[in-house]
């Protein structure tokens, strides 16, 4: 049996990754292809956990570790799902984790996004191909102040901090990212995310 594809779809709050990604599954279905839809934080008792802590107002190390716990257990199961041939699309992966907790935990003389990197490392898995749907923050602000009150992640500094971890990611790991223009009208952002995915899918099928 074929291995399957992992492709995760990352980006800053109100940058439309969500909304892609369903437009993404739709078209990939139309074209006769199973795919499986995930998410982090997952629906499972982790996954509550790190919503819970998102109510609670847990320490940002406490966060992180609920988050990675979460990730570990998702990461096995999307493994066994990629390895029996599967199309996986998941909103947010470990590096929306690198990303937002780096950006929370790190300060002068700390890296959190390489401390992060490296704790997750034993137990990630690394995607085929990673959508990074980038925007400015003032213009996803603009988008999530629609949605009405605001969640604790969508502020101006730390999303320009997040942000800039999503692009130094993208950077350092450029074959893996793809990253598409978020600031668009969102036909023209699903098309270029497909037409990434569907480049990348013909590339290992050859």
């Amino acid at each position: 049996m074929a291995r399957g594809l992992l492709v995760t779809f990352e980006g800053i709050d109100g940058s439309g990754k969500s909304t892609a990604l369903r437009a993404v599954a739709q078209a990939l279905r139309g074209r006769g292809l199973v795919v499986k839809e995930r998410a982090e934080p997952t629906g499972t008792w982790l996954g509550e956990a790190v919503r819970r802590g998102f109510r609670e107002s847990l320490n940002p190390w406490s966060e992180a570790l609920l988050f990675m716990a979460d990730h570990a257990q998702h990461a096995l199961d999307v493994e066994a799902e990629v390895a029996g041939g599967a199309l996986v699309l998941s909103d947010r992966w470990s590096d929306s984790t690198f990303a937002y907790q780096g950006a929370l935990l790190s300060k002068p003389g700390f890296d959190a996004v390489t401390w992060l990197q490296d704790t997750e490392m034993a137990f990630d898995l690394k995607p085929d191909l990673t959508l990074l749907f980038d925007v400015d923050v003032e213009t996803a602000l603009r988008r999530v102040s629609q949605r009405g009150a605001a969640e604790k992640f969508e502020r101006r500094d730390l999303l320009e901090r997040v942000r800039a971890n999503y692009l130094r990611l993208a950077k350092e790991e450029s074959r893996r990212f793809a990253r598409i223009d978020a600031s668009r009208a969102p036909d023209a952002v699903v098309a270029d995310a497909l037409r990434a995915l569907l480049a990348r899918t013909s590339a290992q099928q050859a």
